[in-house]
């Protein structure tokens, strides 16, 4: 309840805590690509762990894994090393389909998903190749 709470100049006390971390210092202030990785991180934090961390009964539903799916295509394409930070989520969202749904439905759903990454990420790749697209 404290970390609500915002400091005498009305900014909470998560966001001064983030911004004064040296990481941010550090890694945000330098390529863009580095900020736009940890963009799209959080962005896949907030999908994933939309329900909480433990014993949240809520279904999964589609559009949450389009949206991982988008967003890991997206992550990919900004940065390669987005892999590395993004594995574990992905890991942990699968297991968390599996105990829901069970094996079967999460092979038909992660084919789903890992097509609609591929159609982001190969219209992400044209668009990048395709310098009159924009």
């Amino acid at each position: 309840e404290t970390l609500s709470k915002a400091s005498p100049d009305g900014v909470s006390t998560p966001v001064l805590l983030i911004a004064s971390a040296w990481p941010t210092m550090v890694l945000l202030n330098r390529p863009f690509t580095n900020a736009m990785e940890t963009w799209i991180l959080a962005l896949l934090f907030r999908v994933v762990l939309k329900e909480g961390l433990f014993g949240s009964k809520a279904a999964i539903s589609i559009f949450q894994c389009l949206a991982v799916g988008i967003l890991m295509a997206l992550g990919i394409f900004t940065r390669f090393t987005f892999v590395c930070f993004a594995f574990p989520l992905a890991a942990f969202f699968g297991l968390k389909m599996i105990k829901q749904i069970g094996v079967c439905p999460f092979a038909v759903i992660a084919k789903v998903t890992i097509t609609i990454a591929a159609f982001v990420l190969m219209a992400a790749f044209i668009m990048d190749r395709d310098k009159d697209f924009y």
